[in-house]
């Protein structure tokens, strides 16, 4: 069975839980850009459970992948110019 089916076997709670740990790191951590590598070091995933969960939230328009391949908050780049 491919390593990404093992994500979406458990249940959807625990991958909800998963979703909003990653969500709740990008926020407490305003600029953070994450490479595939590092988020799978920092969430203590194998790499296509770790694609998977990236996707998900690039499709919720949450992050977004910059062209270096690194993984940011979708409105970073908007809100990078303001001064908080």
């Amino acid at each position: 069975m491919p390593p990404e089916a093992d994500v979406m076997r458990r249940p959807q709670a625990n991958f909800d839980a998963l979703l909003q740990r990653i969500r709740t790191d990008y926020v407490e951590t305003p600029g953070l850009r994450l490479t595939l590598a590092q988020a799978q070091r920092l969430w203590d995933l194998d790499r296509n459970a770790c694609l998977v969960v990236l996707a998900a939230l690039v499709d919720d328009h949450f992050l977004r992948r910059e062209p270096d391949g690194r993984y940011v908050r979708a409105e970073s780049s908007a809100a990078s110019g303001s001064v908080a």
